[in-house]
């Protein structure tokens, strides 16, 4: 399922990018002076502040997701002292500010071809009816025909269409919209308009990889970006590249996706990209409205030498949000066994080049290499108590349309990947969009479920850094906005008592009891080690408190303890504890304690 994101006040499926070829070797103009900073928990530089470590086999670096970056489809995230400087900017460059659609004829003859549906094919019948309203007398260029992001769904609305039926529609009628000189409009970034602990974090990053490639200052490191976490892995491009090349990096894409890894040097399959995409990406007809991309991604896919060449050059790699099962399969060959692009990847990481990655890009990397770490793919809260953990493959878009759906797993079900994902963070579970999207108790059911120790929850705009010195330790550091959530269950013991039985159903209540927390923050830095038999976890906890931590009863944190679906947590009382300016608080070993209705018992456990 694809997800929808912001654009101003419209909800859409994502951020746009370029039909631009040349931006992938494109460099941003420097515009404006950084401002002066403003934002009390995102005043910590990680190139100033980390500890030298003997020898660093893995330096991971893992945004939760939700970064605030200043563009033309998401203004509000403009720093408030640069927003007019940045909407001139927007204006200069005629950027692309949200979709449009139009109800053309060729995209009318397009949906009538289609034999199957999304969900069914009567609702098909129905779509039809609804353009038939619209009366366009057969001209594609009619003023009614054209829609805005608003009118556009609300002219759907009230046929209730699925994620995947509003998205093929998406597909089928979206405009090219152009600038004045003919050629397209793209989505503008303004770099000097993020935050400025946003802007810090990511210059942290690249002066990280020009650090571990010995460069000059005078050289930008070359930083490789992947995409394939989008349905859509070419909408992404122009976003991420603008983005790391005002950073300070020379940005290249690689262009994996799952339509790629299926497809050899052989010519004739690499022709199938765009139809492919359609099948494994649920994605119509992309090549359409990015050409130039495509026809770079073809080059490279018939040329795979010159794919590994990229990785071998990066000095940093960069994965991007939406959904790490995609990323999986654009890495993986069907057996399960990592793609030769694959492998090359994770030699370079293991190597030390400075990894990082953003909401799906941050959960792609949990897994261990001899120990039972699984990667989380999907679900929530409430149903995670209720149904438990699934080891499962999520299904791709439009898998009913395509005939290829498998998952098994029920609506908002909790979802894992039992041999993980790339493993370059091998300490534990990692979860994103954390204290925003109410995690906490997805996160800790699958860590019981699949008997492994450790959880690690990264909030929105803030970033956990991972040095490693080995598969099994390393030093931990935080920076942003929000804080990291660790959470401990190895001691963690389940009672179950039970409500009320019925032929089929049994429901229950559960209690786990003998979890412990940590919250660090923006500052905070800890030791991590999984070296000795006992598994020491945290050691070396060092809190930004400003003054000594004290011990302190924290009471139920609803910013911190979401009472989702009806868990109820007990909170006990930590021995290092501090309150920030904001009221967020960071701790360690924090006893705590939680309750849910189950439709399982102990025995099904």
């Amino acid at each position: 399922m694809r997800a929808k994101f912001k654009f101003g006040p419209l909800a859409t499926r994502g951020q746009f990018s370029s039909w631009l070829f040349v931006a992938c070797m494109a460099t941003i103009a420097d515009v404006a002076a950084a401002v002066a900073m403003s934002d009390p928990p995102t005043n910590d530089r990680f190139t100033k502040q980390s500890v030298s470590l003997p020898r660093i086999q893995k330096d991971i670096w893992l945004f939760g997701g939700g970064e605030p970056l200043c563009s033309s489809v998401e203004p509000q995230f403009c720093a408030p002292d640069k927003q007019a400087e940045a909407e001139a900017y927007f204006q200069q460059t005629e950027a692309f500010r949200s979709k449009r659609f139009l109800l053309s004829t060729q995209g009318i003859a397009t949906l009538e071809q289609f034999k199957r549906w999304p969900a069914n094919v009567s609702k098909l019948d129905a779509v039809l009816q609804q353009i038939a309203k619209q009366q366009i007398g057969g001209l594609s260029t009619e003023p009614q025909a054209q829609f805005n992001e608003a009118a556009w769904y609300e002219f759907w609305k009230p046929l209730a269409l699925s994620d995947d039926e509003q998205n093929l529609l998406d597909d089928v009628f979206e405009l090219r919209q152009l600038k004045r000189d003919g050629s397209p409009k793209i989505m503008q970034l303004y770099f000097n308009g993020h935050q400025p602990y946003v802007q810090q974090m990511f210059k942290d990053f690249i002066e990280a990889a020009r650090q571990h490639s010995q460069l000059p200052t005078t050289t930008r490191p070359k930083l490789l970006l992947i995409t394939s976490s989008s349905n859509d892995p070419l909408q992404w491009v122009d976003y991420y590249l603008q983005h790391f090349n005002a950073a300070g990096a020379d940005a290249m894409w690689l262009p994996i996706e799952p339509a790629l890894v299926a497809q050899s040097a052989d010519r004739d399959a690499c022709l199938s990209l765009n139809q492919q995409r359609f099948i494994h990406n649920g994605q119509y007809n992309r090549a359409a409205h990015y050409p130039d991309l495509a026809a770079y991604q073809l080059a490279l896919c018939q040329q795979p030498r010159r794919l590994e060449a990229l990785i071998n050059e990066a000095d940093a790699i960069f994965i991007n949000g939406g959904d790490q099962s995609l990323t999986m399969r654009s890495l993986q060959l069907p057996s399960g066994e990592f793609s030769t692009l694959g492998k090359l990847l994770l030699a370079k990481i293991n190597q030390g080049t400075p990894l990082a990655g953003s909401s799906a890009g941050t959960a792609v990397q949990s897994g261990h290499s001899t120990r039972n770490i699984p990667m989380i793919t999907g679900g929530r809260s409430g149903p995670a108590w209720r149904l438990g953990a699934l080891s499962d493959q999520a299904d791709s878009p439009l898998c009913y349309f395509h005939q290829r759906c498998t998952a098994k797993a029920a609506a908002g079900q909790l979802t894992y990947k039992a041999d993980g994902g790339l493993g370059s963070f091998s300490l534990g579970v990692v979860d994103t969009h954390f204290r925003e999207r109410n995690r906490e108790g997805r996160l800790l059911r699958l860590l019981l479920d699949t008997n492994t120790a450790f959880g690690f929850g990264v909030d929105e705009a803030t970033l956990l850094r991972a040095q490693f010195d080995s598969e099994n330790s390393a030093r931990l550091s935080v920076a942003g906005a929000g804080g990291v959530w660790i959470i401990d269950s190895r001691k963690a013991t389940q009672n179950y008592s039970r409500k009320s039985a019925e032929i089929t159903t049994v429901t229950s209540i559960v209690r786990v009891a003998n979890l412990s927390a940590t919250r660090l923050l923006a500052g905070d830095t800890a030791s991590f080690s999984l070296q000795k038999q006992d598994d020491v976890g945290l050691n070396d906890v060092k809190l930004h408190c400003g003054e000594v931590a004290k011990p302190a009863k924290l009471r139920p944190d609803l910013a911190a303890y979401q009472e989702d679906a009806a868990l109820i947590w007990q909170v006990g009382t930590t021995k290092q504890a501090c309150q920030r300016a904001d009221g967020r608080w960071r701790y360690t070993n924090l006893p705590l304690a939680v309750q849910a209705p189950t439709e399982l018992n102990s025995q099904q456990r």
